[in-house]
């Protein structure tokens, strides 16, 4: 009896995969079209990549107990981004709930992204990934990832690890806020 039901299961799923398909997980790379969602911030304002496309867009996605980059590349990340933001640069900081205790609130992880923003004088858009729909979205495993995206929506950096500012990424942004 136990024998057909498992062969009951196994034929259920194979029918089920074969109807409905196996979406295989995008690993987007630089030339791909960016994945377009829609979520909110931790304010509770509305994010819409579809939005922002008239935008150069700065995405960083990391979990919750990722090491944060130093104060100095703290500081150097956001003085960049406040020089270039009327220029045309949105940052978008995703952070995954890989970190976060089951028992601690989704508000009081709010509350606290919020503060964290505030005292370090940072306005830019930061987005936490309750159910990991984002962190699928972008094939995220372990490590966190930077993307940088043109005004059309299509990747023009990738890179595994925290975000840094660096001549090449410094170069990279100037150039698409001009149109080159």
């Amino acid at each position: 009896m136990k024998n057909i039901f498992t062969f009951l299961y196994l034929c259920l799923t194979i029918i089920t995969s074969i109807l409905y398909g196996q979406q295989e997980k995008k690993d987007f790379s630089i030339g791909d079209t960016i994945p377009m969602f829609a979520t909110t911030d931790v304010y509770g304002n509305e994010v819409n990549t579809e939005k922002l496309k008239s935008k150069v867009l700065l995405i960083t996605i990391e979990h919750f107990n990722d090491p944060e980059p130093s104060a100095i590349e703290r500081i150097k990340a956001y003085a960049f981004y406040t020089v270039h933001k009327d220029e045309g640069l949105e940052a978008v900081r995703i952070a995954s709930k890989r970190g976060v205790p089951f028992f601690i609130s989704k508000s009081f992880v709010e509350r606290k992204a919020r503060e964290d923003l505030k005292e370090h004088n940072e306005n830019w858009t930061a987005i936490i990934d309750w159910k990991g729909t984002l962190k699928k979205l972008f094939n995220m495993t372990n490590e966190p990832l930077v993307f940088v995206v043109d005004k059309l929506g299509i990747i023009c950096y990738k890179k595994k690890g925290v975000f840094v500012v660096d001549n090449l990424l410094e170069e990279l942004i100037k150039k698409l806020l001009k149109g080159k």
